[in-house]
């Protein structure tokens, strides 16, 4: 019975950790492009930091899937790198908050990634998505952007709005 209980406690963390619905929000997908300030190569996940091009509008921290999974789905320090200009896909916190950066004095909004162009032009997903056989899209020729993103860019469904 304490093997079972010790098994029981050592799987929850796993599952909820992956519960992205529970601190994401499906119903508020956005999609924004805006130059990489930042990039957290951590485990368990990465963290893109992107300033918003539009004026008057947040800057964003996209959480990604950890770096090693990035790497398998081509994106890696050569293919992502701070001052690129990217566009991102994904789903606003459900806190919704936006705080104030005390580095920048400008609102921060967080947000789980899903499909990312990359400077380049390459599509692939910052999230690992198990419905999506092969998660890099550099392979998918006749696609254009919008089909790939919204093919890969929504964990929560197909639709991806053209912007927050």
């Amino acid at each position: 019975m304490a093997v079972g209980l010790a098994a029981g406690l050592c799987a929850a963390p796993a599952e909820a950790h992956h519960a992205f619905v529970s601190d994401y929000d499906c119903k508020s997908p956005i999609r924004i492009t805006g130059v990489i300030s930042k990039i957290e190569w951590v485990n368990p996940h990465t963290f893109v930091h992107v300033t918003d091009a539009r004026p008057g509008k947040p800057d964003w921290i996209f959480e990604g899937a950890p770096p090693g999974a990035l790497e398998r789905m081509g994106i890696n320090h050569d293919t992502m790198k701070e001052g690129d200009t990217v566009t991102l896909n994904g789903h606003q916190a459900k806190s919704h908050l936006c705080p104030k950066s005390l580095e920048s004095g400008k609102a921060v909004c967080t947000a789980i990634g899903g499909a990312i162009v990359l400077a380049d032009g390459k599509i692939s997903n910052l999230v690992e998505d198990v419905r999506v056989k092969n998660n890099s899209a550099f392979d998918r020729p006749g696609m254009t952007t919008d089909q790939l993103l919204a093919q890969l860019g929504d964990f929560c469904g197909p639709k991806v709005p053209n912007g927050n």
